[in-house]
């Protein structure tokens, strides 16, 4: 069993994100969300992974909560990347060994420039851009492979610069 936080600002649309994943669409009446919600997910050969989405209004003390013990992060962000770099700093400054855990940053809007200074700052961190179902699921298992270490990050993939 894989645990997964999933963090983002209030509306940045984790829920949503999450419901698009599980059911293959979104229900029309999502709240704001007052606390931690869980959602299971069934990938293949049976296996299963629990996505904990941590409000965007978590005090740091809630999140540092929230993320203690989870084996990957997901971020969630619209426009601005800063916006994913602060979710980042805020866990890091909550959980200690942060920089130890698999992240996958994603975008969901329109905004997905700048990422270079993110990735560099947090070296266990890759970008996605998200704008369908599928691209979604990947998301969803590529961040789950690389909990359970079945899948190494991309920047253990490169060769040395000669």
């Amino acid at each position: 069993m894989t645990s997964v936080a999933v963090l983002g600002d209030s509306s940045v649309g984790k829920t949503a994100f999450m419901h698009r994943v599980i059911n293959g669409r979104v229900p029309l009446n999502i709240f704001t969300s007052t606390g931690v919600e869980t959602y299971q997910w069934l990938g293949a050969l049976d296996s299963v992974a629990y996505f904990h989405v941590v409000p965007g209004a978590s005090t740091t003390l809630e999140l540092a909560h929230a993320i203690e013990g989870k084996e990957a992060v997901l971020v969630l962000y619209n426009s601005d990347v800063r916006q994913a770099r602060q979710w980042l700093y805020r866990a890091s400054q909550g959980v200690h060994g942060m920089n130890s855990v698999p992240v996958l940053v994603v975008c969901t809007g329109t905004g997905e420039a700048q990422v270079g200074p993110l990735l560099r700052a947090y070296r266990n961190a890759e970008h996605a851009v998200v704008r369908s179902l599928v691209a979604s699921q990947d998301c969803i298992n590529r961040i789950v492979m690389r909990a359970r270490r079945d899948l190494p990050s991309p920047l253990q993939l490169r060769r040395p610069v000669e």
